[in-house]
């Protein structure tokens, strides 16, 4: 691809950054090398099916595999989800 270029550098990055702002808790998911400053940004972040490789780079970035184990550790680490057991 020739000339190409990001528009807005770091925008994963910055929507967390927004988010948190706001007072909100951020849990993200992602699978790849441009995912990296958003994981880390999150309260919570994860990678989903990443390749191998990246993994082993960023090993303290936790993953899951399937979307059940996803929802897993998105759900406990949720205070809404607790919340909503305990009125249940």
């Amino acid at each position: 691809m020739k000339d190409y270029s990001l528009r807005q550098p770091e925008n994963k990055k910055r929507v967390v950054q927004a988010l948190k702002a706001l007072k909100y808790r951020v849990f993200a998911a992602g699978d790849s090398y441009n995912d990296i400053q958003m994981l880390t940004e999150a309260d919570l972040g994860l990678f989903f099916q990443a390749p191998r490789h990246i993994r082993d780079e960023y090993s303290d970035i936790n993953g899951v595999e399937n979307y059940a184990e996803l929802k897993k550790v998105f759900s406990e680490a949720s205070e809404f989800v607790k919340e909503s057991k305990v009125s249940l």
